[in-house]
């Protein structure tokens, strides 16, 4: 039985007419597919290493390093986990996922660096607001975010991952969170919506918002995406 087609057999089988199929993708996407097309291939290079025993050999192609391929990623990322084991505080957190609708995909596609902006923005506000009110925490807290952009299926998926500690600052006292439980989900939901679906709009009346061919130029139109997503 053959193994399953990797990212990168796709890639170097379908990228080239993808790329010809959307003359639209920017330089870096495209830097950024051919490394994955050539990763651990010939034209990278490699090396060939001989049992000292029984003398079989076998060849090594080097790898691309791009932080974007999947082949490259395993030990990074290991390395990171181990890097960041030393600086995390002894207790509880919590991941916490903020995930923009498939609505907005035409508005991001023309607007990468505002929206994201908007959303670490919008995310902070959130987490710090609601965290801070007496009735759900009372406390400061802190977290970090790290944003992904595909999702599994290797489609347009932007959706910011927080990793938050289960506890705050509350004048010079700390605060620990309840086991398995930090702050409420359906509270997060509406103050994270409102604030971003505020700032979007706020963005549009300034004009700040690239909406052509995306059917939501016209005010009217741009009204009902907000009204729909609310």
């Amino acid at each position: 039985m053959e193994p399953p087609p990797t990212v990168n057999d796709i890639f170097r089988q379908f990228g080239e007419s993808y790329r010809i199929a959307n003359p639209f993708l920017s330089l870096h996407e495209k830097k950024i597919m051919r490394a994955i097309e050539l990763c651990r291939t010939e034209a990278l290079g490699g090396r060939i290493e001989i049992c000292d025993t029984c003398g079989h050999s076998i060849k090594i192609f080097h790898s691309c390093r791009n932080r974007h391929c999947p082949q490259c990623q395993f030990i990074k990322k290991e390395q990171w986990i181990a890097q960041k084991s030393k600086t995390i505080f002894p207790f509880q957190y919590f991941h916490v996922v903020f995930t923009l609708p498939h609505q907005l995909i035409p508005v991001i596609l023309r607007n990468r660096k505002l929206i994201y902006d908007l959303l670490f923005h919008t995310v902070q506000k959130t987490l710090l607001s609601v965290a801070g009110e007496k009735k759900y925490f009372g406390a400061r807290i802190g977290y970090f975010g790290i944003l992904h952009t595909w999702g599994q299926k290797l489609n347009l998926h932007p959706h910011l991952h927080c990793a938050v500690p289960g506890g705050g600052i509350a004048g010079k006292k700390w605060i620990k969170s309840p086991r398995d439980f930090l702050l409420p989900v359906p509270v997060l939901k509406k103050r994270f919506r409102s604030l971003f679906l505020t700032e979007l709009k706020n963005l549009y009346n300034q004009g700040e918002l690239c909406l052509d061919d995306t059917g939501f130029k016209e005010k009217k139109t741009f009204q009902i995406l907000i009204d729909d997503l609310f």
